[in-house]
């Protein structure tokens, strides 16, 4: 079962799935949030993977993907755990009995001052990121909230408990004169050194300059919104740095990424010992003809790279079988097993070994 909820810009969302009850929780949670709380998450991969799903779809639309920002993700847990502690839910925050405390504009803006709220997503009872967003998306008043081009920061709340289960909470927000940069749209980890940029700003700076954590900043070139970028190539966190100007400010920002190399073999532990790959970003993507998934393995052994949808199944096979050590890659259609045209949507490819496993996110166009 799902239901939904919209008002006028800005948005506000609700879908609800299978209701499980649980005890309440008791985080002693009452009246106005200072902002100043730090509330727990019940899975911080899951709020992650929302954040990352939820820019993919955006992209596949042609719209900038969105800065994961911690006073946000402040916000959303809070809404999270209270909805779980006071048994209740709505967008607006509640005491227990249905005393009402704050709207969720009044909430985001506790949490993050001087920020305009754009939005505010809840959800009930979804046991996956993919499954909430697939539910978001397929309600015209929550799909508007997603794409709406005025919101530039987003948080990510997930907890588990109360009467549905799990609770979903994604905000939105615009910090006005910040210009955020996003490394491979504000994904956690990659697997390789060689990322995409994204710089807001086109049309009010005029120039930038780009520099890795540890290196002397490049030239100044015209601005650019996309920019294919390599990172320092040691795995750990890598940043990266950008300075922006036109004929009267300037300003800098920055953004970090996981960077992490597959595991030689030979000095490896022996409970990661065997087929090592590694799983390069789909190319172009979004994509709407073909695309290129590039890999490489440490040695030979079997290997299948496949794709799923998001609710996990596996609808094409590229590869599965023994493979050589070195670099590998196929194209794909866009097609099932079948060699039927599959729809628009987020589809996940997944490489795995007899001992490990990566997978990156792909977002088909038609």
């Amino acid at each position: 079962m799902t239901r939904s909820l919209a008002r006028p810009m800005p948005l506000t969302a609700i879908a609800v799935a299978a209701i499980a009850l649980a005890a309440p929780l008791a985080l002693g949670y009452s009246g106005m949030p200072t902002g100043a709380e730090d509330p727990p998450s019940s899975n911080p991969s899951f709020e992650q993977e929302l954040v990352e799903l939820v820019n993919a779809a955006r992209m596949a639309e042609g719209l900038s993907p969105l800065k994961r920002i911690g006073c946000l993700d402040r916000a959303a847990r809070y809404q999270a755990n209270d909805m779980v502690q006071d048994f209740y839910f709505a967008h607006d925050t509640q005491d227990a009995g249905g005393v009402f405390v704050c709207t969720w504009s009044q909430r985001l803006v506790v949490f993050c001052p001087s920020m305009s709220a754009t939005g505010d997503l809840i959800g009930a009872g979804y046991t996956s990121p993919s499954a909430m967003l697939n539910s978001w998306l397929g309600s015209e008043p929550h799909r508007q909230l997603i794409m709406y081009a005025g919101s530039r920061e987003t948080g990510a709340g997930y907890r588990t408990g109360g009467q549905y289960g799990r609770y979903w909470v994604q905000d939105f927000g615009l910090y006005s004169g910040v210009y955020p940069i996003l490394i491979d749209g504000e994904n956690e980890s990659t697997g390789s050194p060689s990322v995409s940029l994204y710089l807001y700003g086109a049309g009010f700076w005029t120039e930038m300059r780009l520099r890795n954590d540890g290196a002397d900043w490049g030239p100044w070139i015209p601005f650019e919104t996309n920019v294919a970028w390599q990172l320092r190539s040691e795995p750990g966190t890598r940043s990266v740095y950008a300075e922006m100007r036109n004929a009267t400010s300037s300003t800098e920002s920055m953004d970090s990424i996981e960077l992490a190399i597959a595991i030689d073999v030979e000095e490896a532990d022996a409970s990661v010992a065997g087929v090592v790959p590694l799983l390069e970003p789909a190319r172009p993507n979004p994509f709407q003809g073909s695309t290129t998934i590039s890999f490489r393995v440490s040695e030979s052994g079997p290997v299948a790279l496949r794709i799923h949808d998001v609710t996990g199944r596996a609808v094409c096979t590229l590869v599965d079988g023994v493979r050589d050590a070195g670099e590998h890659e196929v194209v794909w259609l866009g097609s099932d097993d079948s060699g039927r045209r599959l729809s628009a949507g987020i589809y996940v490819c997944v490489l795995t070994s007899a001992r490990w496993s990566e997978r990156r996110t792909v977002v088909l166009i038609r």
